[in-house]
């Protein structure tokens, strides 16, 4: 490329929430220098209803952002729509995230022969819909030039289902230093939830729903409250299980010793009350509450999924168990409410252990490089 040449980038995601990929684009769009490249992101529009929280978040930043505009979810008339964007504004690029957009960007190749980059952040196999989805996704990435895998542990997987291992890149999600764990906890928020001001809060942060293990915790849960009196659990986040959890809850007596949250935009606060994070994740790309639990110099308990042990060292800044171990689970949680002093321990080792591998700057820089490379 030559010296002064800005690169202009089109940006596809499917999503109404700020979910992990949200996120991750967000503050990429915030931490890479604006003058090395251009872009617009792109999502989708029913007309006559909500677009959700992604894009009122994308328009209260500011973002250059277009809505693709369908009648169904595989709508063919998105492919001819972004073929027209591509023909109208010269892009040299096209980055896509998640199934939808893949499924686009292969269809869009056949005809614009400009590079596309796939971010690959992981599958998951709650329902019959998803597991198709998760085919077609399959079968789309295996056009794309190249792909980034946010883990090892992703990269193994994409390697065993047929994509060439000198196409993967790993970026690693990140979290920015914003000095969370320098920020006092809400006082009025923590006395929401607690009996007295030795009430231990234990948070489970994430979407409701199968891989993410919310089953499994409840069964931990019911063990540890039978040793544990004054304790409550915050489960925060929304999903399709949360009305079979909340009935497994009350079935366990659980009521009083658990909450649930819903999906809260901004769970910074909860995480300033926690005493202690649980991750009971069944399969995972690379989470983001383990890298937001330590950016709040939180103890973790989490399952070693995907890529997590990437982020948690046992026994150094968090304590990792098998996915699916009921006991060790339990075990876990019951040691670290019971032991203040290793909790404190592993939460003054967190956020030293995020720092430059997981950094928004070192992400942005591997991002923007790897445009450089494609376009080389």
């Amino acid at each position: 490329m030559t010296e002064n040449f800005k690169p202009k980038i089109l940006i596809i995601i499917a999503t109404s929430i700020v979910g992990g990929p949200g996120k991750g684009l967000f503050q990429f769009l915030s931490f890479a220098p604006k003058e090395q490249f251009d872009y617009l992101l792109c999502n989708f529009s029913v007309k006559g209803l909500d677009s959700g929280d992604f894009v009122r978040e994308a328009r209260k930043r500011s973002v250059n952002l277009h809505l693709f505009e369908q009648k169904y979810y595989y709508d063919p008339a998105l492919i001819s729509q972004g073929r027209e964007l591509i023909r109208r504004h010269d892009f040299n690029i096209i980055q896509t995230h998640g199934h939808k957009a893949n499924f686009i960007a292969r269809f869009m190749k056949r005809s614009i022969q400009i590079p596309w980059l796939c971010f690959v952040h992981g599958w998951t196999d709650e329902d019959l819909k998803i597991r198709i989805y998760n085919r077609i996704d399959r079968w789309a990435i295996k056009g794309a030039d190249r792909i980034v895998a946010v883990s090892e542990a992703m990269k193994d997987r994409l390697v065993k289902i047929g994509i060439p291992e000198q196409i993967i890149t790993i970026i690693y999600n990140a979290i920015e230093d914003n000095g969370f764990y320098k920020e006092p906890p809400d006082l009025d928020l923590r006395k929401k939830f607690t009996y007295d001001d030795d009430t231990l809060l234990v948070g489970v942060i994430g979407r409701l729903s199968k891989e993410k293990g919310q089953r499994i915790f409840l069964d931990a849960w019911e063990r540890v409250c039978k040793q544990e009196t004054n304790i409550k659990a915050l489960l925060i986040g929304d999903g399709p299980d949360r009305e079979m959890l909340e009935k497994i809850s009350a079935q366990k007596g659980l009521e009083n010793k658990v909450i649930f949250l819903g999906h809260q935009l901004n769970p910074h606060p909860f995480y300033r009350i926690l005493d202690l994070v649980v991750m009971p994740s069944l399969s995972e790309g690379l989470p983001n509450v383990p890298l937001e639990a330590l950016a709040h110099n939180k103890p973790i308990v989490a399952t070693s999924v995907g890529g997590t042990p990437e982020i948690i060292e046992d026994g150094k800044n968090g304590i990792l168990v098998k996915p699916g171990d009921l006991e060790s689970l339990s075990t876990a949680i019951i040691e670290l409410l019971l032991n203040k002093e290793k909790r404190d321990s592993l939460s003054a080792r967190g956020i030293s252990t995020l720092y430059p591998k997981f950094s928004p700057e070192n992400r942005a820089r591997q991002i923007l490089s790897l445009y450089q490379e494609m376009l080389s």
